[in-house]
C-alpha cells in the first residue's frame, strides 16, 4: 500500500469508527430504559420504593401533594422558593431523561437554606402505605456540578461547628414529637476535595470518617448507599457504600429514638441540599447545585452491581475498544504495506 492509500485508508476508517461511536454514545445517552430497569431481577425485585424523576415533576416523593404521601418536600424558606428549589430537570440525569435539580441561594454566613426530600413509607398511606422496615437499604446517585466549601470560620462562625453540608440523613421522633436527625452524612472539604464525613446526632453527637479516601467527584456522578437498621437499642446500625465501597461501618448504637409518640415514624430517611454556609459556586456565594437521580430503598444492597451498570463506564469501555480496534488494526495495515 503507497502512502497516500495508507492516509485515505486511515482517515476513512477512523472516521467510521468515529461515526459508530457517536452513534453508539447518543443510543446510551438516549436510551428510553433507565438505570433501575437494568438492573439484575432479584435486585429489582427488593425494590420497596424508588424515584427516578422519570415523571417529569416530584411526585414519586409528593404523590400529587397527597397528604397522606408518606413524604414529601420540604424547603426553606417556604416564604421565598428562589431561596430554596428542586425540580425534575433534563439538564444533567444519571438516565433516562430526568434528574432531581435542588438548588439553595442565601447560604451564606450561617443563614439557612434547605431542600430536603424525605420518605418514612414504602407509599401512601391511602394506597396501602406502611412505614419504612426497621432494616433496609437507602441508595441514591448524586452529581455537584462544581468544587464546593461549606466550611465556616471566626469571628461569623458563632455556632462554633466549623461547617456543615446535609446531603443524605435519618430521622425519628423524638418524645415531644420532634422530628430529629439522627444520623447525617454531610459534605466537607479537606486537601482540596470535597468529602463526606458521617454525623451522629441524636441521641449523642459523634463524627465518623470514612475507612478510606474517598474524593467526591466534579462533574461526574458517583453512587451513595446506606444499611439502616432502626432500633431504640444499642444494637443498631449504619453502613455506608460510596461506588460501591464500604466507606462507614458503625454497629452497636442507637438509631431510632425511644419513646416515639403514637402515629409518628420510627425513622424517616431523606436526600437533599441543606446548609447555613457554602461557597464555591461561579455565580454567587451561598449557591449551590446537586443533583440527584434513581433513588432506590430496598431490601437488598443495590452497590454491589456498583460500577458494573454505569452509563458513563459503559461508554468508556465502548470507546476504549473502538480505539484499540482501530489501533491494531491500523498497525497491521501499516506493517503490510
Amino acid at each position: 500500500m503507497c502512502k497516500r492509500d495508507y492516509r485515505f485508508f486511515v482517515g476513512s476508517n477512523f472516521s467510521l469508527i468515529f461515526t459508530i461511536f457517536i452513534y453508539i454514545n447518543s443510543a446510551i445517552s438516549l436510551y428510553p430504559q433507565t438505570w433501575i430497569s437494568t438492573l439484575p431481577t432479584h435486585l429489582q425485585n427488593s425494590i420497596i420504593w424508588y424515584a427516578d424523576a422519570e415523571t417529569g415533576n416530584l411526585d414519586q416523593f409528593t404523590y400529587g401533594n397527597n397528604p397522606s404521601a408518606g413524604g414529601g418536600v420540604f424547603n426553606t424558606p417556604l416564604s421565598n422558593p428562589s431561596q430554596a428549589q428542586v425540580t425534575a430537570s433534563t439538564g444533567v440525569a444519571h438516565s433516562g431523561n430526568y434528574a432531581f435539580r435542588t438548588e439553595i441561594n442565601g447560604a451564606y454566613h450561617e443563614v439557612t437554606r434547605a431542600v430536603r426530600m424525605m420518605r418514612w413509607t414504602d407509599k401512601p398511606w391511602n394506597m396501602g402505605g406502611q412505614y419504612l422496615p426497621s432494616d433496609a437499604y437507602y441508595s441514591t446517585w448524586m452529581y455537584l456540578p462544581h468544587l464546593y466549601d461549606p466550611r465556616q470560620y471566626a469571628p461569623w462562625d458563632t455556632n462554633g461547628d466549623g461547617g456543615w453540608w446535609n446531603v443524605f440523613q435519618f430521622k425519628s421522633y423524638d418524645v415531644n414529637n420532634i422530628s430529629q436527625p439522627t444520623f447525617v452524612l454531610n459534605i466537607g472539604r479537606s486537601g482540596g476535595n470535597m468529602r463526606f464525613y458521617l454525623t451522629r446526632i441524636h441521641p449523642t453527637a459523634q463524627t465518623y470518617y470514612p475507612s478510606f479516601t474517598f474524593n467526591i467527584p466534579v462533574g461526574q456522578w458517583f453512587h451513595v448507599e446506606a444499611r439502616y437498621v432502626a432500633s431504640e437499642n444499642p444494637d443498631g446500625l449504619i453502613q455506608i457504600w460510596l461506588n460501591g465501597q464500604l466507606a462507614f461501618d458503625v454497629q452497636n448504637v442507637v438509631t431510632s429514638l425511644p419513646n416515639n409518640p403514637p402515629g409518628t415514624y420510627e425513622h424517616a430517611w431523606g436526600i437533599g441540599n441543606y446548609t447555613d454556609h457554602v461557597v464555591g459556586h461561579p455565580n454567587s456565594d451561598g449557591t449551590a447545585v446537586v443533583y440527584f437521580d434513581d433513588a432506590i430503598i430496598s431490601s437488598q444492597r443495590i452497590s454491589q452491581v456498583i460500577p458494573e451498570t454505569s452509563p458513563a463506564l459503559l461508554q468508556i469501555i465502548m470507546l476504549s475498544l473502538f480505539l484499540v480496534i482501530f489501533s491494531k488494526y491500523s498497525g497491521s495495515r501499516r506493517a503490510k504495506s
